[in-house]
């Protein structure tokens, strides 16, 4: 019979804790209405359960991160100031939530995610540069690769040429044809007639996924649609059983220190990343400090290994999981792969217009207001910093202009052309490797593109529409099942999922449309209403009045599409598609090509082992 605690109120006994310098964390607890309006708490990590009054169950919520009783006890109070508790009896509590189980101390934590194993040695890898009609970007990229010693790993170098214009490609086997006198490694040109008797080959050896592979690789179905997924696709395929380094053609491969003093490795969430902003070019350029190392070798550190592994090396002890978020930290495990890798961004930060600011948090939206009071001059300039502080472990991956792929191991496909691609990407990773880790790196990249992107600086008020994002926040959600499946199990759990989405009635696909689409507004607006509770900090900022007016008018939108009911959510979404059945039809190839996706990968596989 399981064990079942129960804990009636907080100041639980007279006598104080003892002073611990131990650190805690109430994680991968899960709260069941209980009994008489108290809540049951079950502990996945051990199977621990207990009955806890509202007041406590409320008050562990604030103990995800490590940190000793005491402060935990501090910052309760500090949240709770109804709670007339004496700060010894809130203590007392705290222990014996600990002695029940259903606390972790970062020392068990770090037995649990640090332990004694042969780890396989690093397989090999090669870069890849996606490129579409920039030559003189990729010449300069080239050059900046050969003057740097790569590591043995490296195999060679390969372009992925999806350049529209023929001139252009020309261009780029001419410069490849240069730049191989110039360096040891391999260098590929791989263009349409690259591509097409890639298709050719693999369609040969698997006919029954020739619609799949062509969905997935052929770019003459998107017409001027941006292909980038379909361009990495291809750098899965000519990977497969390999680690890749993805750059994109428009960088300089530096790699920038962070301008915030740096910090120790932590986990976190995307929303941890950190911006600081510069006038133009040249004010950023006198504050670029450039590591030493090539952003090759820093990129390969980790990527491939087992997080335990990345853990041990990389902190003293379990000292060092102080402060760190224990509710991110328990879905990883000691095998948890790290099968991709980021940095971030010294320079443009590769956002389609301004609206990447609305989820900074406050100190990086003080910086950008500070600056100046046109905050779209501001963001036009394209003259940032954007990433993490410190190398940071995180669930979830989208893209940088450098990414390592561990694709040593099935990895999923990109979907082959519109936006949002990176998302979709992250997402399928995560549905299929639940307890994989990203590893972001500290330092950024230099992204330079040498078009003028000025008018990426627009700072529009927020929307939400339906799309291929409402599709992406649909499998974004994780089914319990999910955990202990394949990876291959849980991409055809996925691929079903689409593909039952793809023939719902249009009044249930109406209806899930709108759900999704209040839920993503619900979310929105509560970062705006969160921005505009800190406005009263920001009024000596020169870009004070602008950012007041966008959120208000963000929230405003916000509100009326809460508020207004939508009978035909999907309209543009089927407009921009030609017509419903094209919307269906694309979604059920999408569906059809995620199944078949494991053959051609494997296909691949074997012919470049």
């Amino acid at each position: 019979m399981s064990e079942i605690n129960i804990s009636y109120s907080i100041g639980s006994g007279p006598t104080p804790a003892p002073e611990n310098k131990a650190t805690w964390s109430f994680n991968s607890s899960r709260f069941f209405q209980g009994p008489a309006g108290t809540s049951v708490v079950y502990n996945k990590l051990n199977d621990k359960r207990m009955i806890l009054q509202p007041q406590l169950a409320q008050a562990l919520s604030q103990c995800q991160p490590f940190r000793s009783l005491e402060g935990h006890a501090a910052q309760i109070m500090r949240g709770s100031p109804e709670m007339s508790e004496d700060r010894a009896d809130v203590i007392n509590t705290l222990q014996a939530v600990c002695d029940a189980g259903l606390m972790e101390s970062s020392e068990q934590a770090w037995q649990r995610l640090v332990e004694q194993k042969v780890w396989p040695q690093d397989t090999g890898c090669r870069i890849f540069i996606l490129t579409c009609d920039r030559p003189k970007a990729l010449a300069r990229l080239l050059s900046g690769l050969h003057a740097q010693a790569l590591p043995p790993q490296v195999e060679g170098i390969c372009v992925i040429d999806d350049s529209r214009d023929p001139a252009c490609a020309t261009e780029n086997e001419q410069l490849l044809t240069q730049a191989q006198d110039r360096t040891g490694l391999p260098l590929s040109h791989f263009d349409i007639s690259a591509r097409e008797a890639l298709i050719t080959t693999l369609k040969e050896q698997l006919p029954d996924c020739a619609e799949e592979i062509g969905f997935l690789l052929e770019r003459a179905r998107w017409g001027q649609a941006p292909t980038f997924g379909l361009a990495r696709n291809l750098t899965l395929l000519l990977s497969a059983g390999k680690r890749a380094l993805v750059f994109d053609d428009d960088v300089i491969p530096e790699a920038i220190t962070p301008p915030l003093a740096a910090t120790q490795m932590t986990v976190g969430s995307a929303n941890d990343r950190q911006a600081v902003f510069y006038a133009n070019e040249d004010a950023l350029n006198q504050h670029a400090l450039a590591l030493p190392d090539s952003p090759v070798s820093l990129m390969l550190n980790h990527l491939g290994k087992p997080l335990g592994d990345v853990l041990a090396s990389s902190l003293p002890g379990p000292q060092a999981l102080a402060g760190w978020d224990g509710e991110l930290l328990a879905r990883f495990t000691a095998q948890s792969p790290v099968l991709m890798t980021q940095c971030g961004s010294w320079g443009d930060p590769g956002t389609g217009s301004g609206e990447w600011a609305y989820f900074l948090q406050q100190p990086s939206v003080q910086r950008l207001l500070a600056l100046d009071s046109d905050l779209e001059q501001t963001l036009a300039a394209r003259s940032s910093w954007f990433g993490y502080r410190g190398p940071t472990v995180s669930q979830y991956g989208t893209l940088s202009q450098l990414t390592g792929l561990a694709n040593h191991t099935l990895l999923p496909p990109y979907p082959p052309a519109g936006r949002g691609e990176d998302i979709f990407f992250g997402l399928l990773l995560q549905r299929m490797y639940p307890t994989s880790a990203v590893w972001n790196e500290g330092w950024a990249i230099r992204h330079a593109p040498l078009e003028d992107r000025a008018s990426r600086g627009a700072l529009s008020p927020l929307d939400v529409k339906a799309g291929m994002a409402t599709v992406g926040d649909w499998i974004g959600r994780e089914p319990a099942d999910q955990w202990g499946q394949t990876p291959e199990t849980n991409l055809v759990a996925v691929s079903e999922q689409i593909m039952r989405l793809s023939t719902m009635d249009n009044h249930a696909l109406a209806e899930l449309a709108n759900q999704e689409a209040v839920s993503k507004a619900s979310s929105l607006l509560r970062r705006c209403f969160e921005h505009i509770d800190c406005l009263a900090q920001l009024e000596s900022e020169p870009g004070y009045p602008q950012w007041r007016g966008f959120l208000e008018q963000t929230r405003d939108q916000l509100v009326q599409r809460i508020q207004t009911p939508n009978a035909d959510p999907l309209s543009a979404s089927i407009t921009a598609s030609g017509g419903e059945a094209a919307l269906r039809g694309r979604a059920q190839q999408l569906a059809g090509a995620l199944k078949a996706w494991p053959k051609i990968w494997g296909a691949a596989r074997g012919l470049i082992a």
